[in-house]
């Protein structure tokens, strides 16, 4: 190929939830990336806004400010606040309710928000903003490390030198693989089915967990599509052993409605309709490293875990500001992309995310036990923390997740 290499400070590597808003929270400090995404982004229209999404994400209130502070937040057509939170068991003896006490922020515990419109909101915004440097259905096809970074083949045909190259392209992450890391893999040996669903009664802003002999069963309040005073709608995240997930998508709504209706019987609301659904494995990963010279990964590329706390996206989205306002720092002291501002943000977010992942991964195989023992171990858990309401407010601290942000200069 003979084109002549371009060059750009840093590029990114997919516009995703987590690659926009570095991008953008890096745009805002003067500093251009070269955003490059391999797929085709959902664009802003009434067709998008007519029907529910197949995924949800559930935002803290750390991701609320991320998102405020690169202005998305207001793009977002529609989001469901939710105040409380339940987790049940089908057959044990305490159930956990969990929201905030008088003496706590007003805000909600967190945001339901339809996968395909932050997306959407998204790509207009990297549209507005970033305009020919925000490369769309455009793949990185070979990455060739340089003595001053890395020179990337695309497949428009372009050639771009740059001295900063960060994956934010998912767990199976071309970069990842191009900086030679490895990720170490965690399989819960289950899918997850994710679907809309209609309830017999409101939801009330609450979202609620089932946990039901090897099956966890997640009610995720929706916003309605069309009456303001309707709240009827939940996104159900089903985990559940791989044949039986399997046999549930290949048939109809009404066996997937039959069989969900039996499994929560007695614990959850009635449910009368399903939208079509989609199925995922259950995987967890850590890459052994997020940063080596001119390197960097976030998000997805860098991690996942399980589904069941909702912490996936709102992690990617805290790695962004956390990378961005050390980069912001390495460039305000001329020291664009040096190494030592890498290595910080890696060890800022990467024990972190180490602690959530396996405290996730020890829940699940709690919850999945069906020994007396371990029944009596979650009921007793159950019920001490239901009974200390001190201990209830500190686990809702935590999970808004504004302390890991908390100080970040390019937020403020």
């Amino acid at each position: 190929m003979n084109a002549r290499p371009g060059s750009a400070p840093v590029v990114i590597v997919g516009a995703g939830a987590t690659g926009g808003t570095l991008a953008l929270l890096l745009l805002q400090n003067g500093i251009t990336p070269l955003l490059i995404e391999a797929g085709t982004p959902p664009t802003l229209g009434s067709k998008l806004l007519q029907s529910y999404d197949k995924r949800v994400w559930a935002l803290n209130q750390a991701s609320k400010s991320i998102l405020q502070r690169i202005g998305l937040w207001p793009a977002i057509s529609r989001y469901c606040p939710y105040q409380h939170m339940h987790l049940l068991h089908a057959h044990g003896i305490y159930d956990l309710h969990l929201a905030r006490n008088n003496t706590q922020s007003a805000e909600p515990l967190g945001y339901m928000v339809e996968n395909h419109l932050i997306a959407a909101a998204m790509h207009h915004q990297l549209q507005q903003q970033l305009g020919h440097h925000y490369l769309v259905n455009v793949q990185c096809l070979h990455s060739e490390q340089t003595p001053t970074g890395w020179r990337i083949t695309l497949s428009n045909g372009e050639l771009v030198d740059t001295p900063l190259l960060i994956g934010a392209d998912g767990a199976q992450s071309g970069v990842r693989h191009a900086m030679g890391t490895t990720s170490h893999l965690y399989n819960y040996h289950q899918h997850a089915l994710s679907f809309a669903a209609e309830l017999a009664a409101p939801h009330h802003h609450t979202a609620s967990q089932l946990f039901a002999n090897q099956h966890t069963i997640a009610y995720l309040p929706l916003a309605s599509l069309n009456s303001p005073g309707s709240a009827n709608w939940v996104s159900v995240v089903w985990s559940l052993p791989i044949a039986e997930a399997k046999a549930l998508l290949e048939g109809s709504p009404l066996q997937l409605q039959a069989a969900i209706n039996h499994h929560t019987a007695g614990r959850m609301p009635t449910i009368t309709h399903t939208l079509a659904a989609a199925c995922f494995p259950l995987m967890a990963s850590h890459a052994r490293h997020y940063v080596q010279p001119h390197t960097a990964l976030v998000g997805d590329a860098a991690h996942t875990v399980h589904p069941m706390a909702g912490q996936g996206v709102n992690l990617g989205l805290a790695d962004a500001a956390v990378l961005a306002d050390m980069l912001v720092q390495s460039h305000a002291r001329g020291q664009w992309a040096d190494f030592r501002y890498l290595q910080q943000y890696a060890r800022k977010r990467k024990p972190y995310v180490h602690a959530m992942l396996h405290g996730l991964t020890a829940l699940y195989k709690l919850e999945q036990g069906t020994s007396m023992p371990a029944t009596i171990l979650r009921d007793i858990g159950f019920k001490h923390v239901g009974q200390n309401s001190a201990l209830v407010q500190q686990a809702l601290s935590q999970a808004d997740g504004l302390a890991a942000i908390a100080g970040l200069k390019v937020l403020s």
